[in-house]
Formats: C-alpha cells, structure tokens, sequence
C-alpha cells in the first residue's frame, strides 16, 4: 500500500488544479455584470452576424446620440464617446454618429427646438434607419421630432421629463411650451427604451420620468428601465448597450419569424 508521505504531493497538485478549474469556469458567471456583459455581447454577435442564405438578415441601422444641453465638446461629456465606441465595437450598427458641430450640437447650451429638429433632421439625418439616442434635453429633442412626423427605427430615452421643471432656461428651449402628443410620438418608430434613474438630482422619477413613460405606454412594460443610483447618467452604464442588443436581436428573430 501507499503511505500517506506518498500521496500527499499529489493530493496538492490535484486539489491546485481544480481549484484552478473552478475559477475559470465557475466564478465568472456568479459575477452579474460578467453574465450580464457576456449576454449582451452574444447578442450583438448575433445581430451583426452576416446571413448565411438561409436566414433574414434586416440591415443594419446608423446610430445617432444627441447629448444633453450644456454638453460641449460633446466627445469628452458624460457617457457619449463610450457608448459610440462600445457600439461601434459591436457591431450593431454600420455607422454611430455624435455631432460635429464644432464640438457638438449647434446652440449647446439652451439646446432651443427650432435650431436642433432641423439639425437633427437634415445634418445628422435622422430617418426611418435610424436608432436614435436621447439624454436629458436631446430625450425631449427626439420625442418632439417623433411628433412632427420624422419617423425612426427605433428610440432610446435617457433622463426625459415633460415640462420644464420651474427653469426659465429650459422653458426658452421651446420642447414645453405646448402638450405632449405621446399617441404620435410612440407610433413614430419601431421600437422604444427609456431609462431613468432613482436618485437623479434634476428630474424627479415619479412625477417626470413615470409621467413619459406611461404617456408612452411604457410603464408597465420591461422597456422602462429604473437604474439604481445612476444620478443623471453622467458616467457609462451597460444597460444602455444591454438594451439596443436585446431590441435589435428582436427585430432580426421576428424578420425570421415572417419568413
């Protein structure tokens, strides 16, 4: 029989290696945002797959992003630069676009409707193939264009009220001073996510934020989206790319579904 001094350095380098094992295979997935960033990259990969023949494979959409007001140079403001980069690098879209107009939107600052629905229209070409996204004064600019009969793929809210809040500069920008046609503006694109935060310090939750969501019909649905402690979406936050990977995954299943 063996003695114990002769198994023992076997027992080590066997226990070493499945512990090691473990560590690759399991703990990862114990890790949320690990799963969560692995889901959402499986399903870009899906989406940008090229088709094979067999399958209905919808052309794949430009991206926009319209920033906040304020937010010049637009490249080094809050989350815009990451996300362009992080869809980009999914290849979810064949383009994703942030203005340029020296260093942003043009009228940065009070961000006045009548300046930035023609921009959005007619610079960064805002259309039917297109997916747009909205943070705080740029989520009211593209509810509005929905409005005027501009129509979109699809529309990612982030930080939108529907009023002006008490702030004369923000009633000067012109998206408040009339009702809200939420009917048209949801039937104005495919497809529709909206994020608020619970501790954002600008625009109440339950008085805003829920306000637009249920006048969209999105408020019972799984497309409101609450983020804990997001503040006002001033850092990245992955939901955002979680999101435009599940919805665009969605409209490739369902073109294979009509097949």
């Amino acid at each position: 029989f063996f003695s114990v001094d002769f198994l023992w350095p076997y027992c080590i380098v066997s226990g070493f290696f499945v512990g090691l094992l473990v560590a690759i295979c399991v703990v990862p997935f114990a890790n949320p945002a690990v799963r969560r960033r692995r889901s959402f990259v499986a399903m870009a990969t899906n989406v940008g797959a090229k088709s094979t023949g067999s399958e209905v494979q919808p052309p794949l959409p430009r991206c926009v992003i319209v920033p906040g007001n304020g937010c010049s140079p637009v490249t080094s403001a809050n989350w815009y630069a990451w996300a362009q980069r992080q869809l980009s690098d999914m290849g979810l879209f064949r383009e994703v676009i942030l203005p340029d107009n020296n260093g942003g939107m043009p009228d940065p600052n009070c961000a006045r409707e009548s300046i930035w629905l023609p921009y959005m229209r007619d610079v960064l070409k805002c259309d039917a193939d297109t997916v747009l996204i909205g943070h705080s004064s740029g989520a009211e600019a593209a509810m509005r264009l929905l409005e005027s009969g501009t129509r979109l793929r699809g529309c990612v809210l982030v930080s939108a009220c529907h009023t002006d809040l008490g702030e004369p500069s923000e009633a000067a920008a012109g998206y408040y001073n009339r009702p809200w046609d939420w009917a048209k503006i949801r039937g104005s694109c495919d497809w529709m996510v909206q994020f608020h935060s619970d501790n954002d310090p600008f625009i109440p939750l339950e008085t805003e934020a829920r306000v637009v969501a249920k006048g969209l019909g999105l408020d019972c649905t799984a497309d409101f989206r609450v983020v804990s402690g997001g503040s006002h979406f001033f850092e990245p936050f992955p939901e955002l790319l979680e999101a435009i990977a599940e919805k665009l995954a969605q409209e490739k299943q369902l073109a294979i579904d009509k097949r």
